[in-house]
Protein backbone atom coordinates (compact mmCIF):
# COMPACT_ATOMS: atom_id res chain seq x y z
CA UNK A 1 0.00 0.00 0.00
CA UNK A 2 1.19 3.57 -0.90
CA UNK A 3 1.86 5.75 1.99
CA UNK A 4 3.58 8.31 0.21
CA UNK A 5 2.67 11.92 -0.88
CA UNK A 6 -0.10 11.69 -2.84
CA UNK A 7 0.51 14.91 -4.42
CA UNK A 8 3.31 13.96 -6.46
CA UNK A 9 1.07 11.73 -8.32
CA UNK A 10 1.02 13.22 -12.08
CA UNK A 11 4.67 14.45 -12.09
CA UNK A 12 6.14 14.56 -15.43
CA UNK A 13 8.88 16.76 -17.06
CA UNK A 14 10.13 20.06 -15.68
CA UNK A 15 10.04 21.69 -18.70
CA UNK A 16 6.66 19.94 -19.69
CA UNK A 17 4.08 22.47 -17.40
CA UNK A 18 6.22 21.59 -14.62
CA UNK A 19 4.75 18.39 -13.55
CA UNK A 20 7.76 16.48 -12.46
CA UNK A 21 9.02 19.33 -10.29
CA UNK A 22 6.26 20.34 -8.43
CA UNK A 23 3.32 19.50 -6.22
CA UNK A 24 0.09 18.49 -7.70
CA UNK A 25 -1.58 21.33 -6.33
CA UNK A 26 -0.53 23.21 -9.23
CA UNK A 27 -2.59 20.97 -11.54
CA UNK A 28 -5.21 20.87 -9.34
CA UNK A 29 -5.96 24.49 -10.23
CA UNK A 30 -6.05 23.41 -13.87
CA UNK A 31 -8.21 20.76 -13.27
CA UNK A 32 -10.65 22.30 -10.49
CA UNK A 33 -11.49 25.23 -13.24
CA UNK A 34 -12.31 22.28 -16.18
CA UNK A 35 -15.48 20.38 -17.01
CA UNK A 36 -15.88 16.71 -16.76
CA UNK A 37 -15.80 14.25 -19.88
CA UNK A 38 -18.43 14.85 -21.96
CA UNK A 39 -20.15 11.50 -23.51
CA UNK A 40 -21.69 11.24 -26.82
CA UNK A 41 -23.05 8.08 -28.60
CA UNK A 42 -21.20 5.51 -30.72
CA UNK A 43 -17.39 7.44 -30.23
CA UNK A 44 -15.57 8.67 -26.74
CA UNK A 45 -15.97 12.26 -27.23
CA UNK A 46 -12.47 14.53 -26.91
CA UNK A 47 -12.21 14.94 -23.37
CA UNK A 48 -11.81 19.27 -22.53
CA UNK A 49 -9.03 18.71 -19.33
CA UNK A 50 -7.57 15.10 -19.88
CA UNK A 51 -6.02 15.75 -16.10
CA UNK A 52 -9.57 15.47 -14.72
CA UNK A 53 -9.42 11.67 -14.76
CA UNK A 54 -6.09 12.65 -12.43
CA UNK A 55 -8.34 13.62 -9.21
CA UNK A 56 -9.97 10.56 -9.62
CA UNK A 57 -7.05 8.19 -9.61
CA UNK A 58 -6.23 9.96 -5.84
CA UNK A 59 -10.44 9.84 -4.76
CA UNK A 60 -11.16 6.44 -5.60
CA UNK A 61 -7.93 5.15 -4.05
CA UNK A 62 -6.01 3.40 -7.51
CA UNK A 63 -3.48 5.13 -5.91
CA UNK A 64 -2.76 2.97 -3.07
CA UNK A 65 -1.77 -0.02 -5.03
CA UNK A 66 -0.78 1.74 -8.67
CA UNK A 67 1.92 4.20 -9.03
CA UNK A 68 2.34 6.46 -11.95
CA UNK A 69 6.07 6.60 -12.88
CA UNK A 70 7.44 5.46 -9.96
CA UNK A 71 5.29 7.84 -7.77
CA UNK A 72 2.24 5.97 -5.85
CA UNK A 73 1.78 2.32 -4.35
CA UNK A 74 3.83 -1.06 -5.32
CA UNK A 75 0.87 -3.80 -5.11
CA UNK A 76 -0.05 -3.47 -8.27
CA UNK A 77 1.65 -2.36 -11.54
CA UNK A 78 2.94 1.16 -12.61
CA UNK A 79 -0.11 2.71 -14.93
CA UNK A 80 2.67 5.30 -16.41
CA UNK A 81 5.19 2.42 -17.68
CA UNK A 82 2.42 -0.33 -18.64
CA UNK A 83 -0.60 1.60 -19.81
CA UNK A 84 1.12 4.89 -21.55
CA UNK A 85 1.87 3.46 -24.98
CA UNK A 86 -1.68 1.94 -25.12
CA UNK A 87 -5.33 2.82 -26.98
CA UNK A 88 -8.37 3.64 -25.11
CA UNK A 89 -9.67 -0.08 -25.94
CA UNK A 90 -6.32 -1.59 -24.23
CA UNK A 91 -6.70 0.06 -21.24
CA UNK A 92 -10.31 -0.78 -20.75
CA UNK A 93 -9.08 -4.12 -21.55
CA UNK A 94 -6.68 -4.64 -19.01
CA UNK A 95 -8.88 -3.03 -16.41
CA UNK A 96 -11.33 -6.21 -17.19
CA UNK A 97 -8.65 -9.05 -17.91
CA UNK A 98 -6.88 -7.72 -14.05
CA UNK A 99 -10.10 -7.52 -12.10
CA UNK A 100 -9.93 -10.40 -10.61
CA UNK A 101 -7.02 -10.13 -9.43
CA UNK A 102 -6.83 -6.22 -8.37
CA UNK A 103 -10.12 -7.37 -5.98
CA UNK A 104 -8.37 -9.88 -4.78
CA UNK A 105 -5.31 -7.55 -3.67
CA UNK A 106 -7.94 -4.87 -2.27
CA UNK A 107 -7.18 -4.99 1.81
CA UNK A 108 -9.98 -6.01 3.94
CA UNK A 109 -12.82 -3.94 3.94
CA UNK A 110 -12.35 -2.12 0.75
CA UNK A 111 -13.58 -3.01 -2.94
CA UNK A 112 -13.24 -2.65 -5.95
CA UNK A 113 -13.86 1.16 -6.79
CA UNK A 114 -17.05 1.91 -8.73
CA UNK A 115 -17.28 4.02 -11.36
CA UNK A 116 -19.77 6.15 -13.54
CA UNK A 117 -19.43 6.31 -17.41
CA UNK A 118 -18.58 10.03 -16.73
CA UNK A 119 -15.36 8.69 -14.23
CA UNK A 120 -14.55 6.10 -16.54
CA UNK A 121 -14.09 8.38 -19.20
CA UNK A 122 -12.46 10.73 -16.75
CA UNK A 123 -10.02 7.83 -15.75
CA UNK A 124 -9.14 6.65 -19.80
CA UNK A 125 -8.44 10.45 -20.88
CA UNK A 126 -5.84 10.27 -18.07
CA UNK A 127 -4.33 7.19 -18.24
CA UNK A 128 -4.04 7.67 -22.27
CA UNK A 129 -2.73 11.26 -21.45
CA UNK A 130 0.17 9.72 -19.87
CA UNK A 131 2.38 9.72 -22.55
CA UNK A 132 1.71 13.40 -23.60
CA UNK A 133 4.67 14.58 -21.01
CA UNK A 134 8.21 14.22 -21.82
CA UNK A 135 11.06 13.71 -20.32
CA UNK A 136 13.54 17.09 -19.02
CA UNK A 137 15.44 18.05 -21.92
CA UNK A 138 19.03 17.97 -21.57
CA UNK A 139 21.46 21.00 -22.01
CA UNK A 140 24.62 19.21 -23.37
CA UNK A 141 22.46 17.50 -25.92
CA UNK A 142 20.84 21.12 -26.42
CA UNK A 143 24.06 22.41 -27.15
CA UNK A 144 24.43 20.03 -29.82
CA UNK A 145 21.21 21.00 -31.63
CA UNK A 146 21.86 24.73 -31.75
CA UNK A 147 25.46 24.32 -33.19
CA UNK A 148 24.30 21.20 -35.98
CA UNK A 149 21.18 22.64 -36.88
CA UNK A 150 22.77 26.18 -37.72
CA UNK A 151 21.16 28.09 -34.99
CA UNK A 152 24.44 29.70 -33.95
CA UNK A 153 24.74 30.60 -37.02
CA UNK A 154 22.04 33.12 -36.87
CA UNK A 155 21.39 33.42 -33.80
CA UNK A 156 23.07 34.30 -30.06
CA UNK A 157 22.50 33.36 -26.87
CA UNK A 158 25.15 34.12 -23.93
CA UNK A 159 26.92 36.23 -26.59
CA UNK A 160 28.01 33.30 -28.82
CA UNK A 161 25.84 32.82 -32.20
CA UNK A 162 25.36 34.91 -35.09
CA UNK A 163 23.17 38.50 -35.07
CA UNK A 164 21.34 38.13 -38.17
CA UNK A 165 18.36 37.01 -36.02
CA UNK A 166 17.61 38.35 -32.63
CA UNK A 167 18.93 36.59 -29.25
CA UNK A 168 17.08 33.73 -27.86
CA UNK A 169 18.00 35.03 -24.59
CA UNK A 170 14.84 35.71 -22.98
CA UNK A 171 13.72 32.04 -24.25
CA UNK A 172 14.99 31.05 -20.98
CA UNK A 173 11.88 32.36 -18.88
CA UNK A 174 9.70 29.72 -20.68
CA UNK A 175 9.52 26.20 -19.02
CA UNK A 176 7.93 24.67 -21.84
CA UNK A 177 8.98 23.72 -25.06
CA UNK A 178 5.73 24.41 -26.28
CA UNK A 179 6.67 28.32 -26.32
CA UNK A 180 9.39 27.48 -28.61
CA UNK A 181 7.65 25.54 -31.01
CA UNK A 182 5.26 28.32 -31.40
CA UNK A 183 7.11 31.22 -31.39
CA UNK A 184 9.11 29.32 -34.25
CA UNK A 185 5.74 28.39 -36.15
CA UNK A 186 5.03 32.51 -35.88
CA UNK A 187 8.27 33.14 -37.61
CA UNK A 188 8.75 30.38 -39.31
CA UNK A 189 8.54 31.73 -42.56
CA UNK A 190 10.85 34.68 -42.16
CA UNK A 191 13.58 32.28 -41.10
CA UNK A 192 13.30 29.85 -43.31
CA UNK A 193 13.82 32.48 -46.06
CA UNK A 194 16.72 33.79 -44.11
CA UNK A 195 18.18 30.20 -43.96
CA UNK A 196 17.72 29.69 -47.57
CA UNK A 197 19.29 33.07 -48.38
CA UNK A 198 22.50 31.98 -45.87
CA UNK A 199 22.38 28.80 -47.76
CA UNK A 200 21.70 26.73 -44.74
CA UNK A 201 19.95 23.13 -44.46
CA UNK A 202 16.17 24.20 -42.87
CA UNK A 203 16.76 22.08 -39.46
CA UNK A 204 14.34 19.26 -38.82
CA UNK A 205 13.87 18.25 -35.37
CA UNK A 206 13.10 14.53 -34.08
CA UNK A 207 12.74 12.57 -30.71
CA UNK A 208 12.88 15.22 -27.52
CA UNK A 209 15.44 17.38 -29.51
CA UNK A 210 13.38 20.75 -29.09
CA UNK A 211 13.29 19.86 -24.96
CA UNK A 212 16.74 19.72 -25.31
CA UNK A 213 17.27 22.70 -27.22
CA UNK A 214 14.90 24.80 -24.69
CA UNK A 215 16.95 23.10 -21.60
CA UNK A 216 20.34 24.63 -23.35
CA UNK A 217 19.24 27.74 -23.83
CA UNK A 218 18.04 28.30 -20.42
CA UNK A 219 21.99 27.01 -18.88
CA UNK A 220 23.34 29.38 -21.06
CA UNK A 221 21.14 32.65 -21.46
CA UNK A 222 21.94 35.78 -18.31
CA UNK A 223 18.43 35.55 -18.15
CA UNK A 224 17.36 33.84 -15.15
CA UNK A 225 13.74 34.71 -14.33
CA UNK A 226 12.64 34.29 -11.22
CA UNK A 227 9.08 32.81 -11.86
CA UNK A 228 9.03 30.82 -15.40
CA UNK A 229 6.31 31.20 -17.44
CA UNK A 230 4.85 27.51 -17.34
CA UNK A 231 2.16 26.31 -20.13
CA UNK A 232 -1.23 25.19 -18.90
CA UNK A 233 -1.85 21.49 -20.11
CA UNK A 234 -3.82 21.65 -23.84
CA UNK A 235 -7.34 21.23 -24.02
CA UNK A 236 -8.51 18.77 -27.04
CA UNK A 237 -11.79 20.30 -27.06
CA UNK A 238 -9.97 23.69 -27.54
CA UNK A 239 -7.30 22.28 -30.06
CA UNK A 240 -10.54 20.89 -32.06
CA UNK A 241 -12.06 24.57 -31.89
CA UNK A 242 -8.84 26.59 -32.69
CA UNK A 243 -7.92 23.42 -36.00
CA UNK A 244 -11.22 25.14 -37.35
CA UNK A 245 -10.66 28.59 -36.46
CA UNK A 246 -7.46 28.65 -38.21
CA UNK A 247 -8.57 27.49 -41.52
CA UNK A 248 -6.32 23.93 -41.33
CA UNK A 249 -9.10 21.97 -42.41
CA UNK A 250 -9.03 23.71 -46.20
CA UNK A 251 -6.46 21.42 -46.31
CA UNK A 252 -6.36 18.61 -43.48
CA UNK A 253 -8.86 16.34 -43.24
CA UNK A 254 -9.98 14.94 -39.96
CA UNK A 255 -12.56 11.87 -39.41
CA UNK A 256 -14.03 12.43 -42.58
CA UNK A 257 -14.27 16.57 -42.71
CA UNK A 258 -12.13 18.71 -44.41
CA UNK A 259 -9.95 19.32 -47.38
CA UNK A 260 -7.52 16.90 -49.39
CA UNK A 261 -4.35 18.99 -49.80
CA UNK A 262 -2.61 17.63 -47.16
CA UNK A 263 -1.96 14.55 -45.27
CA UNK A 264 -5.51 13.14 -43.45
CA UNK A 265 -4.55 13.80 -39.79
CA UNK A 266 -6.78 11.26 -38.85
CA UNK A 267 -4.28 8.45 -40.70
CA UNK A 268 -1.57 9.72 -38.73
CA UNK A 269 -0.42 8.58 -35.33
CA UNK A 270 0.37 11.36 -32.64
CA UNK A 271 0.33 9.31 -29.85
CA UNK A 272 4.08 10.00 -28.64
CA UNK A 273 5.19 13.28 -26.27
CA UNK A 274 4.40 16.71 -26.81
CA UNK A 275 8.09 17.98 -28.05
CA UNK A 276 7.90 15.18 -30.78
CA UNK A 277 4.98 16.51 -32.14
CA UNK A 278 5.54 20.22 -32.33
CA UNK A 279 8.91 19.01 -34.15
CA UNK A 280 6.97 16.97 -36.67
CA UNK A 281 4.75 20.16 -37.27
CA UNK A 282 7.36 22.13 -37.54
CA UNK A 283 9.43 20.01 -39.86
CA UNK A 284 6.21 19.66 -41.98
CA UNK A 285 5.99 23.51 -41.96
CA UNK A 286 7.64 24.35 -44.79
CA UNK A 287 5.98 22.32 -47.44
CA UNK A 288 2.87 23.63 -45.92
CA UNK A 289 3.67 27.26 -46.55
CA UNK A 290 4.59 27.23 -49.56
CA UNK A 291 1.60 25.44 -50.67
CA UNK A 292 -0.55 28.35 -48.92
CA UNK A 293 1.63 30.68 -50.53
CA UNK A 294 0.37 29.55 -53.78
CA UNK A 295 -3.09 29.36 -52.82
CA UNK A 296 -2.98 32.48 -51.36
CA UNK A 297 -3.73 31.55 -47.89
CA UNK A 298 -2.64 33.56 -44.69
CA UNK A 299 -0.45 30.98 -42.08
CA UNK A 300 -1.95 30.87 -39.10
CA UNK A 301 -0.26 32.11 -36.26
CA UNK A 302 -0.72 31.02 -32.45
CA UNK A 303 -0.90 32.62 -28.92
CA UNK A 304 -1.28 32.31 -25.38
CA UNK A 305 -1.74 28.20 -25.15
CA UNK A 306 -3.20 27.62 -28.45
CA UNK A 307 0.00 25.73 -29.93
CA UNK A 308 -0.31 23.59 -26.78
CA UNK A 309 -3.88 22.56 -27.54
CA UNK A 310 -3.61 22.03 -30.83
CA UNK A 311 -1.20 20.03 -29.85
CA UNK A 312 -3.32 17.84 -27.64
CA UNK A 313 -6.10 17.82 -30.09
CA UNK A 314 -3.45 16.17 -32.61
CA UNK A 315 -2.33 13.58 -29.35
CA UNK A 316 -6.04 12.75 -28.47
CA UNK A 317 -7.17 11.94 -32.48
CA UNK A 318 -6.48 8.26 -31.71
CA UNK A 319 -8.20 8.03 -28.44
CA UNK A 320 -11.42 9.50 -29.80
CA UNK A 321 -12.92 6.68 -32.42
CA UNK A 322 -13.04 3.29 -31.92
CA UNK A 323 -14.81 1.64 -34.97
CA UNK A 324 -14.89 -1.97 -34.19
CA UNK A 325 -15.53 -4.97 -36.43
CA UNK A 326 -19.57 -5.94 -36.52
CA UNK A 327 -18.78 -9.74 -37.90
CA UNK A 328 -16.28 -10.32 -35.03
CA UNK A 329 -17.87 -9.05 -32.39
CA UNK A 330 -20.72 -11.06 -33.06
CA UNK A 331 -18.41 -14.38 -33.03
CA UNK A 332 -16.45 -12.97 -29.66
CA UNK A 333 -19.85 -12.87 -28.17
CA UNK A 334 -20.38 -16.68 -28.59
CA UNK A 335 -17.03 -17.67 -28.49
CA UNK A 336 -16.40 -16.00 -24.76
CA UNK A 337 -19.65 -17.08 -23.76
CA UNK A 338 -21.56 -13.95 -23.39
CA UNK A 339 -24.62 -15.56 -25.23
CA UNK A 340 -24.77 -17.80 -22.11
CA UNK A 341 -25.88 -15.30 -19.50
CA UNK A 342 -26.72 -12.40 -22.04
CA UNK A 343 -30.38 -12.33 -23.55
CA UNK A 344 -30.61 -10.87 -27.21
CA UNK A 345 -32.76 -10.89 -30.61
CA UNK A 346 -35.90 -10.90 -28.59
CA UNK A 347 -35.15 -13.89 -26.18
CA UNK A 348 -36.79 -14.22 -22.73
CA UNK A 349 -34.98 -12.32 -20.36
CA UNK A 350 -36.15 -14.86 -17.89
CA UNK A 351 -33.75 -17.34 -19.42
CA UNK A 352 -30.77 -15.98 -18.22
CA UNK A 353 -29.03 -14.83 -15.36
CA UNK A 354 -27.29 -11.25 -17.00
CA UNK A 355 -29.34 -8.14 -18.49
CA UNK A 356 -30.50 -8.28 -22.05
CA UNK A 357 -28.24 -6.04 -23.70
CA UNK A 358 -30.19 -4.74 -26.33
CA UNK A 359 -32.28 -3.74 -23.94
CA UNK A 360 -30.96 -2.47 -21.02
CA UNK A 361 -30.87 1.31 -20.09
CA UNK A 362 -28.02 3.48 -19.84
CA UNK A 363 -25.88 1.30 -22.32
CA UNK A 364 -25.65 4.06 -25.50
CA UNK A 365 -22.18 4.20 -26.07
CA UNK A 366 -18.84 2.64 -25.46
CA UNK A 367 -17.43 4.31 -22.37
CA UNK A 368 -21.22 3.52 -20.61
CA UNK A 369 -20.50 -0.28 -21.55
CA UNK A 370 -17.00 -0.43 -21.05
CA UNK A 371 -18.16 1.17 -16.86
CA UNK A 372 -20.83 -1.37 -16.74
CA UNK A 373 -18.34 -3.78 -17.81
CA UNK A 374 -16.54 -2.66 -14.93
CA UNK A 375 -18.53 -2.61 -12.26
CA UNK A 376 -20.62 -5.71 -12.21
CA UNK A 377 -17.36 -8.18 -13.41
CA UNK A 378 -16.58 -9.43 -9.73
CA UNK A 379 -20.29 -10.47 -10.11
CA UNK A 380 -19.99 -11.84 -13.45
CA UNK A 381 -16.91 -13.52 -12.84
CA UNK A 382 -18.87 -15.45 -9.73
CA UNK A 383 -21.58 -16.55 -11.69
CA UNK A 384 -19.35 -17.58 -14.51
CA UNK A 385 -17.73 -19.49 -12.16
CA UNK A 386 -21.44 -21.50 -10.88
CA UNK A 387 -21.83 -22.53 -14.29
CA UNK A 388 -18.59 -24.05 -14.76
CA UNK A 389 -17.64 -20.80 -17.92
CA UNK A 390 -14.40 -19.72 -18.24
CA UNK A 391 -13.99 -16.27 -17.38
CA UNK A 392 -13.20 -14.38 -20.81
CA UNK A 393 -9.90 -12.48 -21.59
CA UNK A 394 -9.81 -10.02 -24.11
CA UNK A 395 -7.33 -7.96 -26.20
CA UNK A 396 -8.05 -4.06 -26.82
CA UNK A 397 -9.08 -5.10 -30.34
CA UNK A 398 -11.46 -8.02 -29.65
CA UNK A 399 -13.60 -5.21 -26.87
CA UNK A 400 -13.93 -3.17 -29.77
CA UNK A 401 -15.26 -5.47 -31.89
CA UNK A 402 -17.17 -6.82 -29.31
CA UNK A 403 -18.43 -3.46 -27.80
CA UNK A 404 -19.30 -2.94 -31.15
CA UNK A 405 -21.68 -5.79 -32.25
CA UNK A 406 -23.51 -4.66 -28.36
CA UNK A 407 -24.22 -1.01 -29.99
CA UNK A 408 -25.49 -2.86 -33.48
CA UNK A 409 -27.70 -5.08 -30.90
CA UNK A 410 -28.80 -1.44 -29.50
CA UNK A 411 -29.32 0.00 -32.41
CA UNK A 412 -32.05 -2.45 -33.53
CA UNK A 413 -33.83 -2.96 -30.45
CA UNK A 414 -34.06 1.08 -29.74
CA UNK A 415 -33.06 3.22 -32.78
CA UNK A 416 -30.31 4.73 -30.97
CA UNK A 417 -27.99 5.97 -33.90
Amino acid sequence: MYSGDYRKIGKRSKEMFNIRSKPIKYLILFILLSPLVKLMAQEIQLPSQPLEGQKLFLSKGCVKCHSIFGEGGKVGADLGRTQANKNTMDIVAAMWNHSWEMNRAMLRGQDVPQLSPQEMGSILSFLYYLKYFDEPGSPSEGKKVFSEKGCIECHQVGGIGGKSGPALDTLSIYASPVFLAQKMWNHGRRMVRKIKQKGLKVPRFKDNEMADLLAYLQSVSPVKPSLPRYSFPGSPQRGERIIKEKGCLKCHRVNGTGGKIGPNLSEKRFHEGVTKIAGRMWNHAPKMWKKMEELGIQPPRFQGNEMADVIAYLYFLGFKSIPGELAQGEKLFHEKGCIQCHAIDGETDSKKVGPNLARTKGLNDIISISAAMWNHNIKMREEMKKQNIPFPRFSGEDLSNLLRYIRSLREQENGDE
